[in-house]
């Protein structure tokens, strides 16, 4: 698989420079499947959730699929009643339509709490020649370091061009 080929050496760096946990995920069903898992060698870590379903509507990797993916999204994919995780989840569809929005300008979607408590996440989308999404990248660690000032400031950054870099490796043109 292209991707996992050509992310590999992409999520050691990113995960070496920000010292937090970062992955590379796929769309399958409804799910977000995450397939590479790189932690951080520190105490304190989101540790790898491999091969795990995650819900689309409150994780990063989730959001930038409902964003990005050619055709909408969004409304194909979300069920009509939206799971609550924690007490930070998205339920109000107009907000989570408002979120998406926000996504779009940015090309970055973050989640704060929403699917676990105490956990962060940032992540972009990964393109292939074609411009077509083919997954997401993501960083994810202990809210109380992935907090929003960190996040604008150091985290989106870094993970965006992280995200640009494995587009490129894999034929996008941007």
């Amino acid at each position: 698989m292209g991707l996992l080929l050509q992310s590999k050496t992409i999520l050691e760096e990113l995960a070496r420079n920000m010292k937090e946990s970062v992955f590379v995920a796929m769309r399958k069903g409804k799910g977000i499947i995450p397939l590479d898992f790189v932690e951080p060698p520190r105490a304190v870590r989101v540790v790898s959730f491999l091969g795990t379903a995650l819900p689309a509507h409150c994780t990063a990797p989730g959001k930038v699929h409902l964003v990005f993916e050619p055709e909408g999204g969004l409304s194909q994919s979300l069920p009509e009643r939206l799971e609550r995780y924690t007490d930070k989840t998205i339920v109000d569809r107009k907000v989570l339509l408002e979120q998406m929005k926000e996504i779009g300008e940015s090309g970055y979607a973050v989640e704060l709490g929403e699917f676990t408590e105490d956990v962060s996440a940032v992540a972009v989308p990964i393109r292939d020649y074609t411009r077509t999404l083919v997954g997401s990248l993501a960083i994810v660690g202990p809210g109380h370091r992935l907090n929003p000032e960190s996040i604008k400031n150091d985290i989106a950054p870094a993970v965006i061009r992280a995200g640009n870099e494995l587009s490129k490796r894999l034929g996008y043109s941007g």
